[in-house]
């Protein structure tokens, strides 16, 4: 799997991946956990959606030997959380790196900002207060927030 996330960057290297994770299956060990963690690292992802697993009675899962408990599945999800954290700011400040501007799309209104995405799905948080436009418009990229890229309304 992590051999296709090479090749689709290197044809396509402003791609961005996201993926959802289910940790605490049963019988998930240790060894397999620092595996996917491991994977998830390399790739990269902008975000890791992790859910742990939840036991759905008359499902042959939830009547599976090795249970893993609840507390691992906590730590688990956690770790994945930390690691969608660090390959987000990674990404989020290649772009800082080196600003140029950006296209997203207005999502909703707050308070003195509007939320959009770009096309490549990064999560973008304009500081404004013109109404919410309809339709797509140029940012530049100022810093960022956590997982959140915060950006100025570009000059018309």
């Amino acid at each position: 799997a992590l051999s296709a996330v090479e090749r689709l960057r290197a044809a396509m290297p402003d791609v961005q991946l996201t993926t959802d994770m289910i940790v605490g299956f049963p019988g998930e060990t240790e060894e397999e956990f620092a595996e996917s963690a491991e994977f998830a690292r390399r790739a990269g992802f902008l975000h890791i959606h992790v859910f742990p697993y939840s036991k759905r009675e008359g499902t042959p899962a939830a009547t599976m030997k090795d249970q893993v408990p609840e507390a691992i599945k906590h730590d688990r999800v956690a770790v994945l959380s930390r690691i969608s954290e660090g390959t987000c700011g990674a990404i989020l400040d290649r772009v800082l790196a080196h600003p140029a501007p950006l296209t997203v799309l207005p999502e909703t209104r707050g308070e003195g900002f509007v939320m959009a995405h770009t096309p490549d799905f990064l999560e973008v948080k304009i500081l404004t207060d013109c109404p919410l436009p309809r339709e797509e418009f140029t940012v530049l990229p100022i810093r960022r927030e956590g997982e959140i890229l915060i950006c100025s309304p570009a000059e018309a």
